[in-house]
């Protein structure tokens, strides 16, 4: 998916969501033909330690931290996209401010 994060613009949460749905079915396909963003991740197959696979996915394609823990905080992909997109856009922000505090040289 080359569309997630082209450097300067966050995804959004549905790409985002799709991606992880993404990542989800190659650990486990899906139980249900019901299930989707919004099924909570236990639903999907998803255990502690896909949690931490996933975050270290997550960290690599996104260029953020997450702690598996927040697996539990954000229980579905489409809450846990929420939370990446809101990082991504402030990680982009915090980039795009430092880039203009910094004279080019």
């Amino acid at each position: 998916m080359s569309d997630l994060v082209d450097g300067s613009t966050p995804a959004s949460e549905t790409v985002i969501a799709g991606y992880l749905m993404e990542q989800i079915a190659i650990l486990h396909p899906p139980k249900q033909a019901s299930c989707g963003p919004d099924s909570p991740f236990n639903e999907l197959g998803v255990d502690s330690l896909d949690a931490v696979s996933l975050a270290g996915i997550i960290e690599e394609r996104f260029a953020i931290t997450i702690d598996p823990v927040e697996f539990f905080d954000y229980p579905t992909p489409s809450a846990l996209a929420r939370m990446i997109a809101a990082r991504c856009a402030l990680t982009s922000a915090d980039a795009t401010a430092t880039d203009q505090a910094i004279p080019a040289g």
